[in-house]
């Protein structure tokens, strides 16, 4: 899945809100520094727009808006939008412990705080600040969508394959730069090592994380690797592996992490 559109450097953002008066006072908080707002009173009617403008900025969503959940609306718009941030906005909720949770692309303002919050909030989104790019290959429907949606949520860009063929195509068609392949190990058509030495030869600057659920065996060598996590894992796992490889990587000069 490539990404949708490109970003822009216009700040442009997207309110979902029925209630008019928070609606009208986030439109206004948006307008006062900087933002083209849009806004819907409707779930299903900010994801047609999410779908058909050019990629937007910002969302700003409540937690429940009508006919569609907010988490779904915010994941569709940061896979549409993969540079784009997302405020959600709940009612009554323990938004310091949700927010020792987040990653860099969203974050939560309460209802009841948002005159006080909202720039604020918006501010420490880091917007105009590009992510890293990361393919993700796994031929488990379920772990691909999972660790794709947990990625894009961190902010990056997530580009996704169901086997080491696809993402090899994948590849090779994209003309940007790629950060990490997160592959899993065994897989039909081409294994995750098969796909990381083709890797390796046409993009040396890439980093891979092997992942898999097996430990034993041929694999044993895997799992006492840095760039390899077991599965399952939790999301924070995740978030804080892929870090590490990247920060690695940097911090090297952009040399290829194995």
């Amino acid at each position: 899945m490539f990404p949708a559109c490109p970003y822009t450097s216009d700040h442009t953002a997207l309110v979902v809100e029925d209630e008019t008066p928070v609606r009208v006072a986030v439109k206004s908080s948006l307008s006062k520094i900087g933002f083209a707002v849009s806004e819907s009173q409707s779930g299903l009617q900010a994801l047609a727009l999410v779908r058909v403008k050019p990629c937007l900025d910002l969302l700003v969503t409540e937690a429940e808006p009508p006919e569609i959940d907010g988490w779904k609306l915010a994941e569709s718009f940061m896979r549409e939008c993969p540079l784009g941030r997302v405020v959600l906005m709940p009612d009554r909720v323990d938004v310091g412990a949700l927010n020792a949770e987040s990653t860099g692309a969203w974050i939560w303002v309460p209802k009841s705080q948002l005159t006080g919050m909202l720039a604020e909030a918006v501010q420490a989104l880091g917007l105009a600040h590009p992510r890293h790019v990361i393919v993700v290959v796994d031929d488990e429907p379920m772990v691909l969508d999972l660790v794709q949606s947990i990625l894009v949520k961190a902010g990056h860009i997530v580009m996704a394959a169901a086997d080491g063929q696809d993402a090899l195509k994948l590849s090779r068609a994209y003309s940007g730069s790629i950060d990490l392949v997160v592959t899993d190990i065994k897989m039909p058509c081409m294994s995750g090592p098969e796909l990381a030495e083709h890797v390796r030869r046409e993009r040396p600057d890439t980093s891979i994380l092997f992942m898999s659920g097996y430990t034993s065996g041929a694999l044993r060598d895997y799992s006492t690797s840095p760039n390899f996590l077991e599965k399952p894992f939790a999301p924070k796992t995740l978030i804080d592996k892929v870090a590490e490889l990247l920060n690695r990587a940097e911090s090297r000069g952009a040399t290829t992490v194995w």
